[in-house]
């Protein structure tokens, strides 16, 4: 009877381990992310032993991992005895995506045991996944050439510079552009009257609708000086006129390096003040119109 009770708990505890540490593993990932086989190892470290991998399994976890934006996301869908899931995570690197998923198959896998797999990084047990799916932040800067239709007497084109935070979808970004000195004409007229030119700064606020390529809404506004130099002016021989805009557009992001994106932008900004630029004795030479023109396309990168 002795031997029988022995023999009967080694089958049990054999089919138990068999049990425990059998999954069906699918894992896709961008080059440069753990791969499956890494996923695998990392999941026996943390196991203490070594799982058998069979699509027959119990218990599965299927993940695909794509870069998005200055990120990564993963799709992962597991199953075990207490059911199915689904859920979305996000994180700045896909080695954090992996070590979540190896978290989460570990669990599964000891699902039923009383206990969690132990953390051998501080010998503690955790009993939860980490917050990779928590609110992801960054920090980016970007720099552009903006294409300007109605700011300066003709079409102009100036270099622009912002820094900003990345808070999941939404970009916060603060500003400037500058629009070089610019000839002033009077219509059907060669004569020089003096110069333009736009300094503004900018506080703007965009949102991710769509991601891979980022594609979505943008709001700004924008404050600065157009200065106008001349010897013939209205006023006098500089006249300052206080720049203020709110502008509304769309905004286009293909990343083309880890962390490094090519951006574009087309917008309509409405001045809050029209400023009217007028020689001694003639008419307006340049007066700001009801509606600017706006297209911006540089290079933004991400930390």
């Amino acid at each position: 009877m002795g031997r029988t009770t022995v023999l009967a708990f080694a089958v049990l505890l054999v089919a138990w381990s068999a049990r425990a540490s059998d999954l069906a593993l699918e894992w896709t990932a961008p080059r440069g992310c753990p791969t499956q086989d890494a996923l695998r190892e990392g999941l026996n470290a943390r196991l203490g032993r070594e799982i058998a991998v069979s699509s027959e399994a119990p218990v599965e976890l299927r993940g695909t991992v794509v870069a998005l934006g200055s990120g990564y996301a993963l799709d992962v869908r597991t199953r075990s005895t207490a059911g199915s899931e689904r859920r979305e995570l996000r994180a700045r690197s896909c080695t954090e995506l992996a070590r979540a998923s190896i978290l989460m198959a570990a669990l599964l896998l000891m699902e039923g045991t009383g206990s969690a797999p132990p953390d051998r990084a501080n010998g503690n047990l955790r009993t939860r996944v980490p917050a990779s799916s928590a609110t992801r932040w960054g920090v980016f800067a970007r720099t552009w050439v903006r294409g300007d239709l109605g700011s300066m007497p003709a079409a102009a084109l100036g270099p622009g510079l912002a820094i900003g935070l990345a808070i999941a979808d939404t970009r916060l970004e603060l500003g400037g552009t500058y629009l070089p000195a610019q000839q002033m004409h009077f219509a059907g007229s060669d004569e020089n009257f003096g110069s333009v030119q736009l300094m503004a700064a900018h506080a703007g606020v965009c949102q991710v609708l769509i991601r891979t390529p980022e594609l979505g809404p943008c709001l700004r506004a924008e404050v600065g000086q157009l200065r106008a130099r001349g010897e013939h002016l209205a006023n006098n021989a500089t006249r300052t006129g206080a720049w203020f805009l709110g502008a509304v557009g769309a905004r286009l992001s293909f990343e083309l390096w880890r962390g490094l994106s090519w951006q574009s932008e087309i917008a309509a900004g409405l001045p809050f003040q029209r400023i009217r630029i007028a020689v001694r004795d003639l008419d307006a030479v340049h007066r700001t119109p009801a509606v600017v023109g706006r297209f911006e396309t540089g290079l933004l990168l991400s930390f």
